[in-house]
């Protein structure tokens, strides 16, 4: 019986069930395990080198908090360091190279006695020992499967988890106003959504865009920008409600496909990200989306200037996205770090309203603090609480919170070099580009940005940066959801 979720390359590649097939299987778990609940996953993409040198400090950490004068620590460690260099030989990429289970043995022969107690001295620490292996990832769930084999579900591995929007304090405002536009009987209705950069004004569209009121409503959604264009705007509203892409050149074309597309339709229109304040412009665009034909059409309008929102609004007053209180930001951090399933917890709990109130109420700082502190320790919750970083002025733009870029600057600075690497290099895409998530996953790897561990490939690994990114705000999915685009 082999261990579930550690399969080893030959069967990977060949479905090939080798003599050693269990070493590499039960090795692997030990990395896991010695690598401790929040380091593991920063662990896997270091070199070798660096990944025993960390595993030694981690425990040597452990240690000092927790062991009695009957032990020492220095003898603890380098019984680690065995174990761990004798799990990274069992992980050998070619079967043959492995050591048999014998020379695992005398291995461990040789180090200090006392590693079974010390093992006990540990899982005693974390309260409850026959729980320890159910912490060793703040976020896996046990399953058992049909044939009695246990497996982990790694729920920070997925995408979808890390790139959704964790919705706090809007639902029931939501309900009400879908269902209000919903039941309005104008042929148009332009709903303008503004406030603060972060603070949740493309969530809360969405929300209205998924909405069970609307389901009925064929629906579209563009990607205003800063730089606007009336025409990219008509070809992309044409594109989406007729699946075939659009580039007319001319803005009565557009409206005259526009006209047969809307006819007998109920249409939902989300226009995210408005920035243009031209009086024209605007009225231009408001023309451009009359209904005509249509059964009726809702345009969702977001922007951060009121005074934009005021100019877009034709029959219902802008509705503004107020602030997150202090305990909202901390349900979110909370959820985003995975903090029910600490050990620490209880030590963290003291300090919550320090870091929640960093977030200043904006959505989009929680979401990024919280993602952040989910591989770190307690000491590290302090550092970041009382980072000097928090109260250096970032920007000079006025409608984008210090908070978020505070809290978007801190997780750049704990990046790993190498995923510092591949976020910079998003840079020469522009904001709001769809990204082929493949096409990213490849050109990573062609500039040596990722390098293949024991434990993974360099296409595993791209699959966890992105959604290690994901999980900071740093990316997000396209609307629609896809997978295949970001």
């Amino acid at each position: 019986m082999h261990c579930c979720g550690y399969k080893p390359p030959e069967y990977i590649d060949k479905k090939e069930i080798s003599k050693k097939f269990d070493i590499f299987s039960l090795c692997a778990i030990i990395i896991k395990i010695v690598s401790g609940p929040e380091s593991y996953p920063k662990c896997l993409d270091m070199p070798l080198y660096e990944f025993v040198d960390q595993v030694r400090k981690n425990w040597r950490k452990r240690w000092q908090a927790i062991c009695s004068s009957d032990f020492s620590v220095e003898a603890c460690c380098r019984q680690v360091e065995t174990c761990t260099q004798i799990a990274l030989d069992c992980l050998e990429k070619d079967g043959q190279k492995r050591p048999c289970i014998v020379k695992m043995i005398e291995e461990l022969n040789k180090i200090e006695p006392g590693l079974i107690k010390v093992i006990d001295t540990i899982a005693n620490f974390y309260i409850k020992k026959e729980k320890y292996l159910d912490i060793l990832q703040p976020t896996q769930r046990r399953r058992e499967t049909v044939s009695g084999m246990v497996e982990w579900d790694n729920r920070q591995e997925t995408s979808f988890d890390a790139g959704k929007e964790l919705i706090v304090g809007r639902e029931e405002i939501k309900k009400i106003m879908a269902s209000s536009i919903d039941s309005m009987s104008e042929k148009i209705v332009i709903l303008p959504i503004y406030g603060i950069g972060g603070i949740g004004k493309t969530t809360f569209a969405r929300l209205i865009y998924n909405d069970t009121n609307l389901k009925y409503y064929s629906q579209v959604w563009v990607y205003v920008s800063p730089r606007f264009d009336l025409y990219k705007i008509g070809n992309s509203i044409i594109s989406q409600l007729s699946g075939k892409e659009s580039h007319a050149n001319d803005l009565e074309l557009i409206k005259c496909c526009l006209t047969k597309l809307l006819y007998g339709k109920k249409i939902l229109i989300v226009l995210d990200d408005l920035w243009e304040n031209n009086t024209i412009q605007l009225v231009d665009l408001k023309d451009m989306l009359d209904p005509r034909d249509s059964i009726k059409t809702i345009v969702l309008v977001t922007t951060r200037a009121e005074e934009i929102a005021e100019k877009m609004s034709i029959n219902i007053r802008p509705y503004k996205i107020e602030e997150l209180t202090d305990e909202m930001c901390w349900d979110i951090i909370k959820q985003k770090s995975s903090f029910e399933a600490r050990h620490d917890k209880e030590k963290l709990v003291c300090i919550w309203k320090n870091v929640a109130r960093k977030c200043g109420g904006v959505a989009l700082a929680a979401q990024t603090l919280g993602s952040m502190l989910q591989s770190m320790e307690y000491d590290q919750w302090i550092n970041v609480r009382d980072s000097d970083i928090w109260n250096e002025s970032i920007s000079n733009d006025l409608s984008l919170p210090n908070h978020v870029l505070a809290s978007w600057k801190l997780s750049y600075v704990s990046m790993a070099d190498c995923l510092k690497s591949c976020f910079t290099y998003c840079a020469i895409f522009p904001k709001g580009h769809k990204i082929v998530k493949h096409d990213l996953i490849c050109q990573w790897i062609s500039l040596g940005f990722i390098k293949p561990t024991l434990l993974s490939s360099s296409s595993q690994l791209c699959e966890k940066y992105i959604v290690r990114l994901l999980g900071l705000s740093f990316l997000q999915y396209s609307i629609p959801p896809s997978v295949s685009y970001l």
